[in-house]
């Protein structure tokens, strides 16, 4: 069975985000969404399948990038209309649509329902469907902790997949040798307070790496001696891997770190993620510094200068088994039940 990838991210929305609503005039007023919905597709993608994305989002090039198959979805109509008219040109070719973004469009999904077998939904860190979406859907994968209303859960359509066994990240990669601190921050917070979490980690010692999404275009912002830089890595595993711990934002990353046995500091940059990290943080899976908007760079470099310190700590995060990396493999055969 084949599929037709739906995703959409890294574009800007100004106004969505909590931060806004609670700083509208704030640094990180908008600023772009992150590559989570891309990633995950991307790590279910099999041979013939291909890719739906917006032409002006950087997804389409990480897409590229892995010699993945992505075609862009029309300007002009709406993606309703734009997503019809490609699964009719190819009509016949695929059997299941998979959709990760931001805000399900339950009136795209009921315009394709005649047309494809299987309808999936993947839902990031946060994100909450209606009903509506739990009865046009034939699965619902949540990637997070969040649960659905038992109103939806008891809504007709397909079943749902939630918890951390079905987080849809890359296989473990575990190395010795382990070395300095990775920071990695969402498409929601400006460059430049990864800059400056660098130069207050450098100010304690500390060296290591920052990865500069690839939903940044200008990073040359005077990263510290100490910080080497690394632009738009295609596999966050590896420097995961080779890293001692990690700061990050909620999201892909914080998975990724837990299945690569990587200790990680958190902060979020909206409530609802905010939501997640604390109770992996309760679960003694993570460290969450709270809210990015409202944890300054020194408050987060304190943060995991004290972590390093505390051996005891650093050993109950790098030993955590929550994550397998297997979840993509799930996920998979999930989706391709009674096809």
């Amino acid at each position: 069975m084949r599929t037709l990838f739906y995703v959409r991210s890294g574009y800007q929305i100004a106004g969505h985000h909590q931060a806004h609503y609670d700083a509208p005039s704030h640094l990180f007023n908008g600023y772009q969404v992150g590559m989570g919905h891309v990633v995950r597709c991307s790590l279910l993608a099999g041979p013939g399948d291909r890719f739906l994305t917006h032409v002006k989002e950087p997804g389409m090039e990480y897409l590229r990038a892995l010699g993945l198959a992505c075609y862009v979805v029309g300007d002009g109509i709406s993606e309703a209309e734009s997503i019809r008219y490609w699964l009719k040109f190819w009509e016949g070719a695929f059997d299941r649509l998979v959709v990760d973004v931001m805000h399900i469009d339950n009136d795209m999904l009921a315009s394709v329902r005649d047309i494809v077998k299987r309808i999936i939904v993947i839902v990031g860190v946060g994100w909450s469907i209606s009903e509506r979406t739990r009865a046009l859907a034939d699965l619902i994968v949540y990637q997070g902790l969040a649960a659905p209303s038992r109103r939806v859960q008891d809504a007709a359509g397909g079943r749902i997949l939630r918890g951390l066994e079905y987080a849809i990240v890359r296989n473990p990669v575990r190395r010795t040798g382990r070395d300095g601190v990775l920071v990695f921050m969402g498409g929601s917070i400006p460059w430049q307070y990864s800059v400056d979490v660098c130069k207050e980690l450098a100010q304690r010692g500390l060296h290591g790496t920052v990865a500069a999404g690839w939903h940044l275009d200008k990073t040359d912002d005077g990263l510290p001696e100490a910080f080497r830089k690394v632009e738009r890595a295609p596999n966050l595993a590896e420097l995961q891997a080779s890293h001692s711990i990690q700061v990050c934002s909620m999201g892909m990353a914080v998975y990724e770190a837990m299945a690569a046995g990587t200790p990680c500091i958190c902060v979020s940059r909206e409530k609802d993620h905010w939501l997640t990290a604390l109770e992996l943080d309760d679960a003694g899976l993570i460290v969450d510094c709270g809210l990015v908007h409202q944890t300054s760079a020194a408050e987060l470099a304190g943060c995991v200068e004290g972590t390093l310190l505390d051996s005891d700590l650093m050993k109950q995060l790098s030993e955590s088994r929550a994550i397998d990396g297997l979840g993509a493999g799930r996920v998979i055969e999930a989706m391709c039940e009674r096809s």
